[in-house]
């Protein structure tokens, strides 16, 4: 306890503090939130980790901090319900959003620019013939299915017959138009394409039995966000399925898709669906990686409102 009050008894420390509550930063972004100097702000950050505040997480050349709250759980939720309480925060959470909207913003110039060349990007990284298959086999019939992030539409195209009634969502107009001309080839049959953010669906409340995300969370500013909005979307027993890239260093594959993460491990995943209230929450390795890249399914239900 003492090394934890001494580690907070600095307004630099409750300031990284107060902005890791809002999710995980690297060292630049947090340089950029708190306006301080990098040197400042990583001898701090070290003295918070080795306090057991925060944990560190790298991915190629970038370490991201977000707080730990395993070790000192009780004391780390106390801080936190003080700190939203004090009003010398408040400006930390407006710099926050600014620099979470230029991720966003470095997402949807790189597909504003790539929509025509998304599907050659792809198989690079991608086995389309084996991710088809195991997206054909995780789904049977249902009423209402949303593919969320549709992109040029090629999932939605394999999704045909799957659904009575097929939404797709993405936040970039060029992929929408891309989905529209690409869908057009192969059925006349109507596709609802709507454009929105994941964080906040141009959807319903309970519109759709089943979610389809395939390798979109590693594009999103805030990839954990987004499950409260697929929670509020599905209809009670209305099942998510997930795919994305599992955690790797490919830094170069990074680069080339536009992603902003590389990949996620089992534990995030699984962790994000539980606490947006999901059930009987799965992950399991599939087919359809190219290189070294490797895939994840994670599949989630909603279950019955008590």
């Amino acid at each position: 306890m003492i090394t934890f009050l001494k580690s907070i008894a600095n307004d630099s420390r409750l300031d990284i503090i107060a902005a890791l509550m809002y999710g995980e930063f690297s060292v630049m972004e947090i340089v950029r939130i708190l306006s301080m100097g990098q040197s400042r702000i990583s001898r701090h950050l070290r003295i918070l980790q080795d306090s057991g505040i925060l944990k560190q997480r790298r991915e190629g050349s970038r370490v991201f901090y977000s707080l730990d709250k395993a070790g000192n759980r009780e004391m780390m939720d106390v801080l936190i319900r003080w700190i939203k309480g004090e009003k010398r925060f408040e400006g930390i959470q407006n710099s926050v959003g600014l620099v979470l909207e230029q991720r966003r913003l470095r997402s949807q110039v790189f597909f504003s620019k790539m929509a025509d060349q998304w599907s050659f990007l792809k198989n690079r990284y991608l086995d389309e013939e084996s991710l088809r298959k195991v997206m054909q086999e995780a789904i049977s019939k249902v009423g209402v299915l949303a593919d969320l992030g549709c992109g040029t539409g090629e999932t939605l195209k394999v999704l045909m017959g799957r659904a009575e009634q097929l939404i797709g969502v993405d936040n970039s107009p060029e992929m929408l138009q891309a989905a529209a001309r690409n869908l057009q080839l192969v059925s006349t049959r109507s596709v609802d394409l709507r454009l929105g953010d994941l964080e906040h669906l141009p959807m319903r409340d309970c519109e759709a039995d089943v979610l389809v995300a395939s390798l979109v969370l590693h594009h999103l500013a805030r990839p954990e966000s987004v499950f409260a909005e697929f929670f509020r979307v599905l209809r009670p027993r209305g099942r998510v399925v997930l795919i994305e890239f599992e955690e790797h260093d490919d830094a170069a594959a990074c680069e080339s898709m536009g992603d902003l993460w590389f990949g996620f491990s089992r534990r995030n995943l699984k962790d994000w669906m539980i606490s947006a209230g999901m059930k009987s929450v799965r992950a399991v390795s599939v087919p359809g990686g190219r290189n070294r890249m490797k895939l994840l399914k994670v599949t989630g239900i909603k279950p019955f409102e008590s």
